[in-house]
This record gives C-alpha cells, sequence and structure tokens, in this order.
C-alpha cells in the first residue's frame, strides 16, 4: 500500500476509533473492525479436535475483523451461511500488535456515506481474496518444498537481514499449508544443508532468498530426504 494512503487511513480511523496495543495470542473481539499499524495477525480457524489452521497472515496496513459486521448487515444464500457459522473464523495476534479499533456498529454506519471508508473496505476484501486463492492454488499445485520457500520469501523482509518472522514456527507453517511437521523439518533442514538458510542465535535467516524465490515458484526443485 502506497504510504500516502496509508498515513490518510489512519488518520479517518483515528477519528472514530481508538488505538489499542494487544499482546501476542489475543483474540480481536467481534463486535469491532481493526486497521493494524504494527504487528502480524492471523486468520484462524478451530477444529472440534482443537487443532488451529492459520488462513491469512495480517501484515500492517491491513483492514482486520469486518466479514462479522458485513455478515450481520446482509442476507446471504443459504450455503454461505452454513459455511461461516461451521468455520468459526477468529483472528489472532500472532506478535505484539498495535491496532485502531473502530465498533463495527459505527463502522457500517459511516460506510453508507464515506467513500474513503468503502475504498479501504474494497481494498481489504480484495486483499483477502487473492491470498486465499494464492494459497489454495499453492497447496493444489506445488510441491511442498515449494510451497515453504514460498511462504519463507514472502514473509521475509526484501532487505537484508531477511529474517523470518518468530511466529512462523514449524507447527504454525505445517498447519497453514496443509503439511506434516516432519516434512516441514526436514525441508528446513534441506535448506540449512544447502546454505539457503541459516540460525543465528533465536533468529533464521535467509542467507539465499532469490534461490528461494525461484524454489517458491516452482523454477528449481528443492531436494530433500522424504523418508528417514
Amino acid at each position: 500500500m502506497p504510504q500516502s494512503d496509508n498515513a490518510a487511513y489512519v488518520a479517518l480511523l483515528r477519528g472514530i476509533g481508538a488505538e489499542v496495543v494487544l499482546p501476542r495470542g489475543s483474540l480481536l473481539q467481534p463486535g469491532n473492525i481493526y486497521y493494524l499499524v504494527d504487528g502480524y495477525c492471523a486468520l484462524i480457524a478451530l477444529t472440534k479436535n482443537g487443532k488451529e489452521y492459520s488462513f491469512i497472515y495480517f501484515r500492517p496496513g491491513m483492514l482486520l475483523n469486518f466479514i462479522p459486521a458485513i455478515f450481520r448487515s446482509d442476507s446471504f444464500n443459504l450455503l454461505t451461511q452454513r459455511r461461516f457459522i461451521s468455520i468459526d473464523p477468529v483472528i489472532v495476534t500472532k506478535t505484539r500488535c498495535v491496532l485502531l479499533s473502530v465498533r463495527s456498529d459505527e463502522f457500517m454506519r459511516r460506510l453508507e456515506s464515506d467513500l474513503e471508508l468503502h475504498r479501504l473496505l474494497a481494498r481489504a476484501l480484495t486483499e483477502n481474496w487473492i491470498n486465499l486463492f494464492s494459497l489454495a492454488i499453492g497447496i493444489n499445485s506445488l510441491p511442498a518444498g515449494a510451497r515453504v520457500c514460498r511462504l519463507l520469501f514472502e514473509s521475509s523482509p526484501a532487505e537484508a537481514p531477511h529474517v523470518v518472522p518468530r511466529y512462523l514456527t514449524y507447527a504454525e507453517i505445517a498447519a497453514h499449508l496443509s503439511l506434516h511437521v516432519i516434512t516441514v523439518t526436514k525441508i528446513f533442514r534441506a535448506l540449512r544443508q544447502q546454505g539457503l538458510l541459516c540460525k543465528k542465535g533465536n533468529r533464521i535467516i535467509l542467507t539465499d532468498r532469490e534461490r528461494i524465490a525461484r524454489i517458491g515458484r516452482g523454477d528449481e526443485p528443492l531436494r530433500y530426504q522424504e523418508r528417514d
């Protein structure tokens, strides 16, 4: 998002909401809509056996938690209603986060006359659609090594050092990409052995981000020991 747009949206939402700071592991309240200023969040769903799946990772400059408000304010076909109720999605902070919080009813009321809020919401809906579609295509078309490398490339900063966010644990990556955690462990081992990443203290750093990008696009295979 252009920096000018980000500043404009921050100013707009500060005028109708309040800044909140949430620690890692906090659930966003369903009665509020949030704009992420700093930190990382994830859209998750919990299965009946308690397993957690992350579907979208939110970065600064993104609007969060607006789907429940839209769902309540309009009517949808029966299949959509059943699906929404069955997945029970929530958004959780993956790091300490600074957010602008706006009551859902106030946001929806202003949405009727504020063109900038419409633009922000349209942008957020588009981003979510692209991210979910990209995840689904990757899971169904790319081998495991390519999926992991693409996530590492997309999640690390373009400027050195290319540090992988700490919330991307092996278990987190496995659940997000529909892989077994043992598979993710083997892929990371191969990436270290091939000099594509290294560990410094408690940080994982990509040492050859461009090659990881090639593997993530499917242009180059990643060889790793699939069976012990």
